[in-house]
């Protein structure tokens, strides 16, 4: 194995350095719902109000935002720090406990279209698909905000420096 050049080390810690939210991203597709940790979300437009997030190309979840057109991004409080690991994988266990869905031992509710979002967030936005930018390792969908929730206070939001995380660069 080489040893990184200065410049690609540089470049990596100010990439790292980017204020960077954690959410979970849900979606759906014939009867089936999945949830996965991301970090690349944020808004772009005010009119119309969107969001965008960044989804690798391999990702179950992009095959279902596919299908549908639609996701919902989890916000979550701090208190939720160690949530956010059980959402890197692509399958996930999931059951209905005493009617109400729960994906890797959390409560998730059902958004209008079918997406999950986490019952102990502070609040969740839906997004309808407008566009899509594919990249070689990503691509970026382009949404529209068509729904959201605040479940709790919106404050102490959790973020990649609550964690030991780090992803990209």
């Amino acid at each position: 194995m080489t040893e990184p050049d200065a410049y690609a080390i540089l470049r990596r810690k100010l990439l790292w350095a980017f204020p960077t939210g954690l959410y979970l991203l849900g979606s759906h597709l014939n009867g089936q719902v999945h949830v996965m940790t991301t970090s690349w979300v944020m808004q772009v437009a005010t009119t119309p109000k969107m969001i965008a997030c960044s989804v690798e190309q391999n990702s179950k979840s992009l095959e279902f935002i596919s299908g549908t057109g639609t996701f919902s991004i989890s916000i979550l409080p701090k208190s939720q720090r160690s949530t956010i690991r059980k959402y890197v994988k692509r399958d996930q266990r999931q059951e209905m406990v005493n009617g109400n869905l729960t994906i890797e031992g959390n409560s998730f509710l059902l958004a209008e279209s079918g997406n999950p979002y986490l019952e102990a967030g502070v609040g969740f936005l839906e997004a309808q698909l407008v566009t899509r930018t594919d990249f070689e390792s990503h691509a970026v969908l382009f949404g529209e905000i068509s729904d959201c929730l605040a479940l709790t206070d919106i404050k102490d939001v959790l973020d990649m420096h609550d964690t030991l995380m780090n992803y990209g660069g």
